[in-house]
């Protein structure tokens, strides 16, 4: 007799739980109670935000599958200009008569203009980057300065031996110079700007790390290559 007693005690007790007054103090009906049942029933837990993948450390061969091109135009653009500066463009001396000009011909217009020229073109990709990353017009620019190489070696270079003079005058040397070196600032600063672009935010140290190496692979190539045309004057 006394458990039937406690279970219509806690019927009791439930009945009243549910039919308490709400927060205007009016006593909630059978009706809004089941409503509100329902309601929590179908109320679907809310899913958990989910937790940024960890990316893991970036693969080498992964990013320079994406770099590969960039990187080869940067060893490309150290590569010719090594080849012949200072080697070549050190023994290119004025041909006019001998005097203060031609005293300070060398080193004003070779290595002052080629360093503020240098200069002047790692600084013009502050305001712009052309051509792009998705651009095959970078590889063209790049293999066009091997024209610099002929340029320079027929230029008045009295030390020589096998090839002839075609560009003995000073203007011929100052505007191969210019362009020179002001296509190397650009270009060197373009790839290495361009190369952070062409992977995830997570792989752009590693591309700065390959970047740097495959510089210092242009200057060794073009060092090499620089005895080698030395010879051939």
């Amino acid at each position: 007799a006394n458990k039937p007693s406690q279970a219509q005690a806690q019927e009791l007790e439930t009945k009243a739980e549910l039919l308490q007054s709400d927060e205007n103090g009016i006593p909630n009906s059978p009706q809004k109670v089941a409503l509100t049942l329902d309601l929590d029933l179908e109320k679907e837990p809310e899913s958990e935000p989910d937790e940024p993948q960890k990316s893991g450390k970036p693969s080498v061969f992964v990013v320079f599958q994406k770099i590969w091109l960039t990187a080869l135009c940067l060893v490309l653009v150290f590569t010719v200009t090594l080849s012949v500066f200072p080697a070549i463009t050190a023994m290119v001396t004025s041909s006019t008569s001998p005097g203060k000009w031609s005293q300070f011909f060398n080193p004003i217009c070779c290595f002052l203009l080629f360093n503020i020229m240098d200069w002047l073109g790692r600084s013009l990709t502050s305001y712009f980057l052309w051509p792009d990353e998705d651009s095959r017009l970078l590889p063209l620019l790049v293999c066009l300065r091997f024209l610099f190489v002929p340029l320079f070696m027929l230029c008045h270079v009295p030390q020589r031996s096998r090839l002839p003079t075609l560009f003995p005058q000073d203007a011929y040397f100052i505007t191969f110079m210019l362009l020179f070196a002001i296509s190397n600032g650009y270009l060197v600063s373009l790839t290495m700007c361009l190369a952070p672009r062409q992977v995830l935010p997570h792989e752009r140290e590693v591309a700065g790390a390959l970047m740097t190496f495959f510089l210092a692979l242009g200057l060794s190539c073009g060092a090499s290559l620089s005895f080698l045309f030395k010879a051939l004057l």
